[in-house]
């Protein structure tokens, strides 16, 4: 992990009182007791689903731990699980980070043309070579199967750059791979 990743990882952690994860990809019937029972060894000091108006859910859950140890269990425990026809995506939660990275897409690539028998794990084990990733994204249908494209945000545009002249164009998974902005 580069320097600069290691220390916007600990921001995540240091600048809080307690260790708080995002977690992504929630299908909307998700209720906060079904995430609690995922988690029912771990210590939550607070679990949050954000709701519209409605009562409808936005597709994502902010958990904050008493310590670190286990928001990394949090993390072990749901990264990639399929939960609800819906693949879970887990990273640190820093709202300074995240809001930062919203507005910038120069952080961001767009992958169209994925062969959809691509997991997401295998999407970040194949572009962690070009730099730390922040969060990925395969786009799923109602049933949880693959739309054949998705999105990868790095921590530093440089790695967005490197990745998108390594795979535009490329072949993988029998499929011509289309990254770009």
């Amino acid at each position: 992990m580069t320097n600069l990743a290691t220390n916007i990882q600990s921001e995540f952690i240091i600048n809080k009182k307690k260790s708080a994860i995002f977690v992504q990809g929630l299908s909307k019937e998700v209720k906060e007791y079904e995430i609690q029972e995922l988690l029912n060894d771990l210590n939550i000091f607070c679990l949050k689903i954000p709701k519209d108006a409605n009562r409808n859910n936005f597709g994502y859950a902010i958990i904050s731990f008493n310590n670190l140890k286990e928001a990394e269990e949090a993390i072990k425990i749901l990264r990639y699980k399929k939960f609800h026809n819906k693949t879970l995506r887990v990273s640190w939660f820093n709202r300074s980070i995240f809001r930062e990275r919203e507005k910038d897409s120069d952080f961001n690539i767009f992958l169209k043309n994925l062969n959809k028998t691509i997991s997401l794990e295998e999407l970040d084990k194949e572009f962690q070579k070009y730099g730390d990733i922040i969060s990925s994204k395969i786009q799923e249908d109602e049933e949880g199967e693959s739309l054949g494209y998705g999105f990868i945000q790095y921590y530093q545009k440089e790695n967005v750059t490197k990745a998108i002249e390594e795979k535009n164009g490329k072949n993988w998974k029998d499929k011509k791979l289309y990254a770009g902005k």
